[in-house]
Order: structure tokens, then sequence, then C-alpha cells
């Protein structure tokens, strides 16, 4: 096997790798703790400010992330997206979504135009796979 072969696989499973690890790594343990004691500490504190930095830790909490905005950026209905991947019952967002479609589509796209398959072929297969996986893996999860 050729060497460029090898090294583009390994790329493409490195790739693969590190976005699964994105996707599915929770949160911080040290800054979830920190995050309850600062609301016991809030809830007890009695004083104004700390209700309103209670609320806009809210606000910004329910505020979507950038990986959220950039791919509802591409999407015509990003709320009915969010709402069928809410009805999954799993923690996942738009970001999530748009990572393992983007990356299904690379992956696919990359290893069917190694094999020899034309550009134009290997990229529409991509598109359908990109696509189709997540979307059949959410519907099956509603």
């Amino acid at each position: 096997m050729p060497l460029m072969t090898v090294a583009m696989l390994g790329l493409g499973a490195f790739t693969i790798l590190v976005m699964l690890v994105v996707v599915f790594a929770g949160p911080s343990p040290q800054r979830a703790k920190a995050r309850r004691l600062k609301t016991v500490a809030s809830r007890h504190n009695g004083s104004a400010g700390a209700v309103v930095e209670a609320q806009m830790r809210r606000i910004t909490a329910n505020r979507a992330t950038r990986v959220d905005t950039a791919f509802a950026s591409f999407l015509p209905n990003p709320a009915l997206l969010q709402k069928r991947l809410a009805m999954t019952g799993k923690t996942w967002t738009v970001g999530h979504y748009g990572m393992a479609t983007l990356g299904l589509f690379v992956v696919v796209a990359g290893l069917i135009w190694l094999q020899g398959a034309p550009p134009l072929l290997a990229l529409g297969l991509g598109v359908v796979v990109g696509a189709g996986v997540p979307h059949l893996v959410v519907g099956f999860f509603i």
C-alpha cells in the first residue's frame, strides 16, 4: 500500500477519534462541582446581586455555543432540528449533529475517492451518507 494512502487513512482515523472525543466528552467534574457550590452559596447568600448573577448564569447557559450557531447558520430551520434532538432524550445539540454530519461526509467521500472513484461521485455519496445517517439515527431514537 502506498505511503500516501496509509497517511490519509491514518489522518482520517485520527480525525474521527478526535471528533468522537469532542462529541461524547462530558463536562469537567471540577467545573460541575464549582458550579453546584456556587448555586448553593448564592441560594443562601440572600443578597440581590446573587439573584441577578444567578439569572445571568441561567441566561448564558441556555445560549447556543459557537459550534451550534455555526451549523445552525447552514440549516433552513434549526429550531425544528433542535426540537427533534430534544425528543430523542439525549443531550445532543445542533453542533453535535453538524459535527457528525460533517465527519461522516468527509470520511465517506475521502474513502470512496481514495478507492479510485471520480471526485463528484465521492462527494455525492458522502453527502448522502453524511446527511442520511444522522437523520436516521435521530429518527430511530425518537
